[in-house]
C-alpha cells in the first residue's frame, strides 16, 4: 500500500469522510485531496503533518505503513486546539501554506519577525521613556531653575556682551 492509498483508506474506511470534509479538516480544497489520493500524487510534508495532527495518525504509518496507525493519545487533539483558539479556515490555510514553505524560507521569515518584534519592543520602551523622562526643554528649564538660585547674579548677558564686542570692533576701525 502506498502513502496515497493509506490516506485514501484513512479517509474512506476509518474516518468515513468525503474528500471535501477531509480537506476542510486539514485546510485543503477537495481538489487537493483528490490529487494526492491518486497513485503517484505528490504529498507535501505539511500535508502529512496536518493529517497526523488533526486525526492523531502516526506520521510513520502515513509514510511507510509502520504500525501503530494512531499516535499515543494526548490530552488535547489538534482539532480541540483549533477550536479553543477560534482558528478560522483562512488561518488554518495560512498555517498550512507556511508549513509548505521550504525550511530555509521559513527560517528567514521567523528571523524577519523576530527583528520586527524586537524593534517594536524597543519602540514601546522608547514610548514609556518618553512618558517618564522630561523633554530636553523641560530638563533645561529645570537645570536653569536649579542653577540660577545658587549662581551669583551678574548684569552680563549674551546680548550685553555682544553689544560690548561690537562697540570695541567699531572703535578699532
Amino acid at each position: 500500500m502506498t502513502i496515497n492509498d493509506r490516506i485514501k483508506y484513512l479517509r474512506k474506511k476509518i474516518l468515513k469522510m468525503n474528500q471535501t470534509t477531509f480537506g476542510e479538516k486539514i485546510g485543503m480544497a477537495q481538489t487537493g485531496v483528490s490529487s494526492f489520493e491518486k497513485e503517484g500524487g505528490t504529498i507535501t510534508e505539511s500535508t502529512i503533518k496536518s493529517i497526523s495532527l488533526v486525526f492523531g495518525i502516526s506520521e510513520d504509518w502515513l509514510r511507510y505503513g509502520t504500525e501503530p496507525m494512531y499516535c499515543a493519545k494526548s490530552n488535547q487533539s489538534f482539532e480541540e486546539f483549533l477550536e479553543k483558539h477560534h482558528v478560522s479556515d483562512l488561518e488554518l490555510a495560512i498555517i498550512n501554506a507556511y508549513l509548505e514553505l521550504d525550511v530555509d524560507i521559513r527560517h528567514t521569515i521567523v528571523q524577519h519577525f523576530k527583528e520586527k518584534l524586537s524593534l517594536a519592543s524597543m519602540s514601546d520602551m522608547e514610548e514609556t521613556a518618553e512618558e517618564i523622562l522630561p523633554t530636553v526643554e523641560e530638563a533645561e528649564r529645570e537645570y536653569i531653575k536649579k542653577t540660577s538660585s545658587s549662581a551669583p547674579k551678574t548684569t552680563l548677558s549674551a546680548i550685553n556682551t555682544t553689544k560690548d564686542n561690537d562697540i570695541k570692533k567699531v572703535s578699532e576701525l
